[in-house]
């Protein structure tokens, strides 16, 4: 962790890996729209490097976005966290105040504005499927409920930590209908992309060049109105399979804006310059 090339900068990204990250170029428009310059880097942290990422952080900056694998593990970390993070176990923002780090989730009103923006869905009575279960499909998943999805499965390798997520799920919401299934079980996964109006990719895989698919969507058509948004904001296998089986398909690229807008605003109690911040994501 080469903490110093964050030298002038008082707010960045952190991930593993961090070099596909547009949050700095994003935020930096959003600074620069107020006059306040460049104030935005970006910074590789290992799960290992985090609890000393975290002393830095107190000493050294004033807001912080964390991207996978880490959302989960900085939730440990914080001083204090709001509510939504907390039980979503996943925080993404951190705000830094006189040596006190609170931490915050803005993922989840990202993906709740994303997925009207771009493929007018809204959540309420509508059956979702989730393809991972780290953080940000914990964020994604507590946010859907929270917005009145009538049912929602989870997709995972490990059908260990799929069951965790969706145990916690339950408990917060228990009106929501929650299954989950290992995603090598091809019947389980045609099932759940057949019912669901919205399916939701979730995983790392498809940041990198070759990157497979993290499972094979069942090779039938989409039925009308059936949606697939992808947390990932480039293209990939998954969303060409989305797309050859005739889903709505939305990649990340809006999740993106609105989260980090959303954190804007919780660092600096100003407006988020929205148009600002989605032309330069679009150019990119």
């Amino acid at each position: 962790m080469d903490t110093a090339i964050l030298a002038g900068k008082s707010y960045t990204v952190i991930g593993d890996p961090v070099d596909h990250s547009k949050s700095p170029q994003m935020q930096n428009a959003a600074f620069r729209f107020y006059a306040l310059g460049e104030p935005y880097g970006k910074l590789a942290v290992h799960i290992e490097e985090l609890p000393e990422f975290f002393e830095f952080a107190r000493k050294n900056l004033l807001g912080v976005n964390i991207t996978v694998p880490l959302k989960e593990h900085a939730a440990q970390l914080v001083d204090t966290i709001d509510e939504y993070a907390k039980r979503s176990s996943s925080v993404n923002t951190l705000v830094i105040k006189n040596g006190r780090i609170h931490g915050l989730s803005t993922d989840g009103v990202g993906l709740q504005k994303a997925l009207y923006s771009t493929l007018n869905f809204t959540a309420r009575n509508r059956s979702c499927t989730i393809i991972g279960a780290g953080g940000a499909a914990a964020a994604a998943a507590f946010q859907l409920a929270q917005d009145g999805a009538s049912s929602i499965a989870i997709l995972n390798r490990s059908s260990d930590k799929a069951a965790l997520l969706a145990e916690r799920i339950a408990q917060a919401y228990p009106a929501v209908k929650i299954a989950y299934a290992n995603s090598g079980d091809a019947d389980a996964v045609a099932n759940y992309c057949r019912k669901c109006d919205l399916l939701l990719h979730a995983t790392t895989l498809g940041w990198h060049d070759g990157d497979p698919a993290p499972l094979e969507l069942p090779k039938l058509n989409a039925a009308p109105g059936q949606a697939f948004f992808d947390l990932v904001y480039r293209d990939n296998a998954l969303q060409q399979q989305a797309k050859n089986f005739n889903w709505r398909v939305a990649d990340g690229k809006s999740m993106l804006l609105y989260q980090g807008a959303a954190s804007f605003e919780a660092w600096t109690g100003k407006s988020a310059p929205l148009e600002a911040m989605q032309k330069v994501l679009k150019e990119a």
